[in-house]
């Protein structure tokens, strides 16, 4: 196939992405040379599937590998702490498999602004945690709406 004549100056007011072209226009014309080509997303190298199969075969290997990976944490390391939690929840005490979490009965729980680990949770925990955007104001604000609910000072009239 015959390489594409390419005028630098497709579109100027755009950030070029490569090869003198803005985004948009270089999907257009390489995007269709990659289909014809046989090298689009639907013909994928068959490693991409045995990875696909080894995930699906493998998933408490995956799983601590992920944890190695994100986490930095060993599956030793990953026992002691749950030893540590009396294999309990460090939230609400429950032990088991709790929401979404199917491979361990707990997900590591860390602080996203510095990613060090703090505990282990329960799957719904954990989502409680991501709700309220790990904020001590949003929990104190969600405390006091428990403890003293609007409804309570309007009165209502028979």
């Amino acid at each position: 196939m015959a390489r594409p004549v390419i005028s630098s100056t497709c579109h100027p007011a755009e950030k070029h992405c490569a090869k003198g072209l803005c985004k948009n226009c270089y999907y257009r014309i390489y995007s269709k040379q990659r289909r014809m080509e046989g090298k689009d997303k639907d013909t994928r190298p068959p490693r991409i599937q045995d990875s696909r199969d080894y995930r699906v075969k493998r998933p408490m290997r995956v799983w601590l590998a992920e944890i190695k990976s994100k986490y930095g944490l060993t599956f030793r390391d990953y026992i002691h702490l749950l030893e540590e939690q009396d294999c309990k929840c460090a939230i609400c005490g429950s032990s088991g498999f709790v929401g979404q979490n199917k491979r361990a009965p707990f997900t590591v729980d860390h602080d996203h602004a510095s990613n060090k680990v703090r505990g282990l949770l329960c799957g719904l925990c954990n989502m409680g945690l991501g709700c309220f955007k790990d904020s001590q104001i949003l929990f104190d604000r969600a405390s006091q709406y428990l403890l003293n609910p609007p409804i309570q000072k309007i009165e209502f009239r028979d």
